[in-house]
């Protein structure tokens, strides 16, 4: 998330667009939420995060063959339609795998599991962040430079672009496996 600004910022040349961009995200997911409760029970919450995986990864592949403002909207609206794949599913699978382990086991454990999932969000998060940073240095990238260098060019749309695309291909293969 944080590497929009710095993608707005240099590769399109313009830090306003990280609002707009953001906006048509949030909304259309919002919007694509209402619908994923009916497609779900169609197609199964694993199928749903892996469609949602991929539509999500798309929206990111999209960036890259293409900078007209309606280009960017149009993927930062797939964006959007990916992640409610994603957001209306995510935390529904925890829920599964606490009520697997009892029915496994005959111990419910939601505390430590509901725990190990926030920590791993935390962990997460705080990693992807420190990231950023320690990507944007390695390429290079100088707040003060009137043109980055390539590197530089090249780290934001990793950050941006090629990053998220691997993630959600890792998920997908993750979710491939769940079988619950």
């Amino acid at each position: 998330g944080g590497a929009a600004v710095y993608y707005s910022k240099v590769i399109l040349n313009d830090a306003t667009l990280v609002g707009p961009m953001n906006l048509v995200s949030c909304v259309v997911q919002i919007v694509c939420m209402l619908f994923t409760a009916f497609i779900i029970k169609k197609i199964g919450k694993r199928n749903m995060l892996i469609i949602g995986a991929l539509v999500y990864g798309l929206g990111f592949l999209m960036f890259a063959f293409g900078n007209s403002y309606t280009w960017i909207m149009l993927a930062s609206a797939v964006k959007g339609i990916g992640n409610a794949g994603i957001a209306s599913c995510m935390f529904a699978i925890v829920s599964d795998t606490i009520e697997y382990g009892e029915w496994k086991t005959g111990f419910r454990t939601e505390g430590l599991i509901n725990s190990a999932s926030s920590f791993g969000f935390k962990v997460g998060n705080g990693l992807g962040s420190a990231m950023l940073g320690w990507i944007l240095a390695l390429g290079g990238y100088l707040e003060t430079a009137a043109v980055q260098s390539d590197s530089a060019v090249f780290a934001i749309n990793s950050l941006f672009i090629y990053i998220p695309v691997i993630a959600v291909l890792l998920e997908v293969v993750i979710m491939y496996f769940y079988a619950l």
